[in-house]
């Protein structure tokens, strides 16, 4: 399982936001490749974004990570769908 902990301390918000953006994207890339169903507190945990006072960037990570949650879910299932549709289709 992969962890990430970003601590950010005495950092403007908008530098915060990029690195939570950019940390979602990777954990996002991470797990989709691999293509593995986690749970929401999982996620949460993964994108922990500790910041002295960025409440808005945590929860913004938290919506983010739920949102992954959905999307990694969703995404093996859809490609099997997608794979047996075109098995369909060629035979």
């Amino acid at each position: 399982m992969v962890v990430v902990v970003v601590v950010v301390a005495e950092v403007p918000v908008p530098v915060v936001s990029v690195v939570s953006a950019v940390v979602v994207v990777v954990v996002v890339v991470v797990v989709v490749s691999a293509k593995v169903v986690v749970s929401p507190a999982t996620v949460v945990s993964v994108v922990s974004v500790v910041v002295s006072s960025g409440v808005v960037v945590v929860a913004f990570s938290v919506v983010v990570s739920f949102a992954v949650v959905a999307v990694v879910t969703v995404e093996p299932f859809a490609s099997v769908v997608v794979t047996a549709a075109l098995e369909r289709e060629v035979t």
